[in-house]
């Protein structure tokens, strides 16, 4: 557990330079160009019991989505990519802590948030940690089971 604090602290960094790029981009929209309401991320939803509030917000997130997975792609800030895999890593390990003991989508999502934030003083560090989160369950590593 103590390795994992140690991480969130480092990850804060980080997550602050995805807060910039996330900043430069804020009026993309990319909710068909990630196939956001593809029958599988619909039956996740569905699976996870997440209000249409939630899937409005994710959505909104997913404008995001292209530039971070445009940072994995070209390691804009030096090792970029291989730290938001580890972030990745690290949002899946606190659904698995906490996804048995809440019974929505909704709410692990903002308990898992809640954890990360902690480590987080700036909000736009903390909208960055909310939208590596819903890129976390687009790209399958979270929400892939049943409430």
């Amino acid at each position: 557990m103590e390795a994992i604090q140690e991480f969130a602290q480092n990850a804060a960094t980080h997550i602050s330079d995805v807060a910039a790029e996330i900043q430069k981009e804020e009026n993309k929209s990319a909710a068909e160009d990630f196939g956001l309401m593809s029958v599988k991320l619909k039956q996740k939803f569905e699976n996870m019991k997440c209000t249409q509030t939630y899937i409005d917000d994710f959505n909104k997130s997913a404008g995001f989505f292209p530039t971070i997975q445009e940072m994995i792609e070209r390691d804009t800030f030096g090792s970029s990519g291989e730290t938001i895999r580890k972030i990745m890593s690290y949002i899946v390990k606190i659904y698995i802590q906490i996804s048995d003991k809440l019974n929505s989508g909704d709410k692990i999502h903002m308990s898992a948030l809640a954890q990360i934030s902690k480590k987080l003083a700036d909000q736009n560090h903390k909208i960055a940690a909310n939208i590596l989160i819903c890129f976390t369950i687009h790209e399958c590593g979270i929400f892939n089971d049943k409430k």
